[in-house]
């Protein structure tokens, strides 16, 4: 809805090919150029990544969270489905 946001949590790109068979992950993370253009296409707006900080002793791919405002007109932009 015109207004709504929204919050993402995922991983960053990495290149851990693993993770594909051992848990069934479609993406190798993600890179915010590529989430940017997703979400203006989608007619979200003011679309930022911030890096989540590790914990101590993690071993995985490096986290973050997207938070994006849905655009006030509720127009979405051009859709390209190829």
């Amino acid at each position: 809805r015109p207004g709504g946001r929204l919050l993402v949590i995922d991983m960053a790109r990495h290149g851990r090919e693993e993770y594909r068979q051992q848990m069934g992950h479609v993406w190798l993370g993600f890179e915010p150029g590529q989430l940017d253009a997703w979400l203006a296409q989608a007619g979200f707006e003011h679309a930022r990544v911030h890096p989540l900080p590790p914990p101590s002793g993690a071993k995985g791919p490096a986290l973050f969270a997207l938070a994006a405002r849905r655009a006030a007109n509720g127009r979405r932009g051009a859709r390209n489905h190829k």
